[in-house]
């Protein structure tokens, strides 16, 4: 094998990802991206893979996915779970398919976890759920609260208690049950599942507002949605049967609707606690994503990011 060839093997698969909070626009920045470099986006938002979940999870909509082509929206339905893995797994077939046609693959979205199983390599590990440790789990979060099992947690898996909001109790689950099935916390496996490391050279663009311009938006949003049919789109996902245990319906503002239209809360009160999780959750998305120093933040007010960024990006299909 010539010194060339080597190279030539060892050389990373350049990708573009376009990131950060909930809000930011992550979505029409990654469609200018594609329409400048002849790409196609694959979705890295944890709730737009839920047919069905379209305005509560801001999914592209019919003119956006008419403009460019989405990969790994609307995969499953929202009482089927949906895992770091098979996601990973899904995006690296988009890739390579997108790859094969000569055009460039941007990655979109908010789910931190997501890009960085891509980007560093590693994957949850594959177990079988155990549906017994999940209703015994559900249970105790029913009677005793979530955050009797967000401490179980904390006890096997410090690192990903502090991660994980206790009200996520799906994913705490998950991190109990991957811990108890495997005898491996899920924060080491992060560290030591290193499949596919090095396979991609990732130019990450991530989106920065100012924290009250951000929380402008969010709350402007939550409005636009409450009067663009998210009422109508959680009532016809209860009428077919969705109830508020599946995972699709953990996704931002579902449950607060869901309330809103069974009466326990006025349509203000809704808005009002869907923006203030919702910038909560900014907040959280904004935490993690600082962690990763090879990120490019931009102010999306910046009239030269995109010049900005097609020569950066030249810069790493060069290399």
């Amino acid at each position: 094998m010539s010194s060339d060839t080597g190279r030539a093997e060892l050389r990373k698969s350049p990708l573009l990802a376009v990131v950060g909070p909930t809000g930011s626009g992550k979505t029409a920045t990654a469609i200018r991206l594609a329409q400048a470099l002849g790409g196609e986006i694959v979705n890295a938002d944890a709730f737009q893979v839920y047919r069905g979940m379209d305005v509560g999870t801001a999914k592209p909509t019919l003119a956006e996915q008419a403009s460019c082509k989405f990969h790994l929206i609307d995969l499953i339905d929202p009482c089927q779970s949906f895992s770091v893995a098979e996601w990973r797994r899904r995006a690296e077939d988009s890739i390579r398919d997108i790859q094969s046609r000569n055009l460039v693959p941007i990655i979109c979205g908010g789910a931190g976890m997501y890009i960085k199983a891509l980007a560093s390599g590693w994957s949850l590990a594959e177990s079988p759920p155990n549906e017994a440790l999940r209703t015994e789990l559900r249970t105790i979060a029913s009677t005793r609260g979530v955050a009797v099992v967000h401490a179980m947690l904390a006890e096997l898996d410090p690192s990903s208690a502090v991660r994980l909001h206790p009200n996520d109790l799906v994913r705490v689950i998950r991190a109990i049950e991957v811990c108890k099935l495997t005898g491996t916390p899920m924060s080491q496996l992060h560290q030591t599942d290193t499949t596919g490391a090095g396979k991609y050279s990732i130019l990450q663009l991530g989106l920065l507002w100012p924290r009250s311009e951000l929380y402008s938006r969010i709350d402007n949003r939550v409005i636009e949605m409450m009067e663009s049919g998210f009422p109508a789109e959680v009532q016809h996902l209860l009428e077919i049967g969705v109830t508020r245990q599946c995972p699709g319906m953990r996704s931002l503002g579902y449950g607060e609707v869901a309330d809103m239209l069974q009466g326990s809360l006025s349509k203000q009160e809704a808005i009002n606690a869907i923006s203030m999780r919702t910038r909560q959750y900014a907040k959280r998305q904004i935490t993690w994503f600082k962690q990763d120093r090879s990120i490019r933040w931009v102010e999306p007010t910046d009239s030269n990011w995109l010049k900005d960024m097609l020569t950066e990006w030249d810069n790493v299909r060069a290399n």
